[in-house]
């Protein structure tokens, strides 16, 4: 007589609701994940298309400028989205006279981009405008961040046009990441 060798049924609701836990322990943690590559993926195209801008105004020997796509003098809200272009009569605001070269929109993403002003050093104009040798006349300072997220990133421009981004930890009341994605 030969013998079978398989599963019995107290075996596999055993295997099953292992898995079943070990999956509703990794789901969390695999949103966390996804938020956070959200915010990488983010902070990185910002930091690109800074770059990008830079770069075009050194090419073009004009003054190009970034803002966000609601071009109110006021509005600080990158996250939405943001428009470049070359500013051709000085004027510092886009009209028929200037050259818009890209827009970018983001209309129902939850990653937020906040300029911030830690102290006097940094400029609060939603504009960032470079001159015809790459620099601009202010720093910058933005934060990238989710508020479902504990982290976030916080992208510096300084006045040499020079973009860079690091951690931040939303954690901490007294962290400027804090107050603006919460």
């Amino acid at each position: 007589m030969k013998t079978q060798t398989a599963f019995t049924l107290i075996e596999l609701i055993v295997t099953l609701a292992v898995a079943a836990i070990l999956v509703s322990m990794a789901l969390p943690n695999m949103r966390y994940m996804l938020i956070s590559n959200r915010i990488t993926s983010k902070t990185n195209e910002f930091i690109a298309t800074i770059n990008y801008v830079r770069n075009e105004a050194i090419t073009r020997s004009n003054r190009v400028q970034i803002q966000p796509v609601d071009n109110s003098n006021t509005n600080n809200d990158w996250g939405k989205g943001w428009q470049i272009w070359v500013d051709l009569d000085n004027s510092g605001n886009v009209n028929g006279d200037n050259e818009i070269v890209k827009v970018f929109e983001f209309p129902d993403d939850q990653i937020v981009i906040d300029q911030i002003v830690p102290d006097s050093t940094y400029t609060n104009t939603p504009i960032i405008s470079y001159r015809a040798r790459g620099r601009i006349q202010d720093p910058y300072k933005f934060l990238v961040c989710n508020n479902e997220h504990p982290e976030g990133r916080e992208v510096t421009i300084t006045r040499v046009g020079r973009a860079s981004a690091e951690r931040c930890s939303l954690n901490n009341g007294k962290n400027p990441c804090y107050s603006s994605c919460n």
